[in-house]
């Protein structure tokens, strides 16, 4: 199920976090990975009998040679994961500097752009890009405004993309994780990450998610089996989005803090 057998796929980001466990969830169905990530990832295209190229999502060229290789080398191009991402900026709208705007633009939706934009043109006989975006995109969060601004724009590029390629055949998707365990959280000790952390409890299904969860919905939506689900926004998030857990509700009312 879900077979991914004779398909090429780029990861960006695919050394860290969601990126990684979305190149192994990907190459142990089939798939020939290359991975595109700042860092040298030999290792790990090594571990996947894939490729790495160093890539630095915001230089478009370098974005446009990543997927024409993994084209020219494996004789076609079929899945684009968009997982290259930063958060920084804590503090509330009216106090953060536009610096941290612009450069979060420039990686976490600019850097999307080029994947879609360049990817596309690699794609014969259609495929499957799937964005990584945040529950930021999907919700207002305190203390998130750069990141989710530069959220939004992944949903609205997502979305974009599909409407123009899909008589391509080349379906676009975006992914809506809430708090992942990966190291860029574990790393940060900031208020506004301990905050989202503490909430994630209070949601139906209270913890943080895995990478690989998410990288099993970025492996359905690889697949052929999603042949008809295009330009859409998927809230991977324990039900965050739905409303908080009864247990939670409870604690509310009684006036008590929930149990950590």
């Amino acid at each position: 199920m879900f077979d991914l057998k004779g398909k090429v796929a780029v990861v960006t980001g695919g050394g860290s976090g969601i990126g990684r466990a979305t190149v192994r969830r990907l190459a142990s169905a089939g798939a020939r990975v290359l991975v595109a990530d700042l860092t040298d990832e030999t290792a790990l295209a090594t571990e996947v009998d894939g490729a790495s190229v160093r890539t630095d999502v915001t230089n478009e060229d370098e974005v446009a040679t990543v997927m024409a290789s993994a084209a020219r080398v494996y004789g076609g191009l079929d899945v684009v994961v968009s997982c290259a991402g930063i958060a920084e900026g804590t503090e509330p709208v009216v106090d953060e500097e536009d610096d941290l705007y612009v450069k979060q633009f420039r990686v976490n939706t600019l850097g999307v752009v080029h994947s879609i934009k360049h990817g596309a043109r690699n794609m014969v006989g259609g495929g499957s890009i799937v964005n990584v975006a945040s529950i930021t995109a999907t919700m207002a969060l305190p203390r998130s405004g750069p990141y989710a601004v530069s959220k939004w724009g992944v949903v609205g590029a997502t979305r974009q993309a599909a409407v123009e390629l899909g008589g391509r055949g080349i379906r676009v998707n975006c992914i809506c994780p809430s708090v992942v365990d990966t190291p860029m959280i574990r790393g940060d000790d900031s208020a506004a990450v301990r905050g989202l952390v503490a909430f994630q409890r209070s949601v139906p299904i209270p913890r943080m998610l895995r990478p690989e969860e998410i990288a099993g919905v970025v492996h359905f939506l690889a697949s052929d089996e999603s042949g008809l689900i295009t330009g859409q926004v998927i809230n991977v998030d324990g039900g965050w989005s739905v409303g908080p857990s009864i247990e939670h509700f409870d604690w509310l009312a009684a006036g008590r803090p929930p149990t950590p």
